[in-house]
């Protein structure tokens, strides 16, 4: 889509689900921007290994794909788009068991730490693993499964996108 397009797109998504409350302020400001640089361009994008993620623990995709690769944004679009407001998706939709969110928030917690590992040590990444897809997954699997910090507090900040995924 070409940027207006694009706009006009997370507009019509935005009040159709009444979404605009649960937006961080980090993603309000993002969203606010007539025309942000093309860095924040690049990490918003990601976001949509979080939407992937976040459609799969609430059942919308069966399985989560290995991530060797980014996900399907036209998929995800589109399984969005299959319910007409925030109560239908709601309605139409459970949370995954916690005991699977946590298994697999634990699998992308070693995936992105093999990453994080060979980058600071100079191995070679694992294989078949793209390593800002896996961290990326991970942040949302682990605001999904509700983490906890060792003293018992979310690990999150101002907003979802605040989740630590320090290794």
């Amino acid at each position: 889509m070409k940027p207006s397009e694009a706009g006009a797109f997370i507009r019509d998504t935005v009040k159709q689900f009444r979404a605009e409350e649960f937006f961080s302020p980090s993603e309000k400001a993002y969203l606010k921007s007539r025309q942000p640089d093309e860095n924040t361009q690049i990490q918003f994008s990601w976001q949509y290994e979080n939407l992937y993620v976040m459609e799969w623990a609430l059942g919308l995709f069966e399985t989560l794909d290995w991530p060797e690769k980014i996900c399907s944004v036209g998929d995800c679009v589109t399984k969005i788009r299959e319910f007409r407001s925030l109560d239908e998706l709601v309605g139409q939709t459970k949370l995954r068991p916690k005991r699977e969110l946590l298994d697999v928030a634990d699998l992308y917690y070693r995936l992105h730490w093999a990453c994080r590992d060979a980058a600071v040590n100079g191995y070679p990444f694992p294989e078949a693993v793209l390593f800002e897809a896996a961290a990326e997954r991970r942040r949302g699997l682990f605001w999904a499964a509700g983490c906890r910090s060792a003293e018992g507090e979310r690990l999150t900040g101002d907003g979802w996108d605040q989740t630590d995924v320090t290794t």
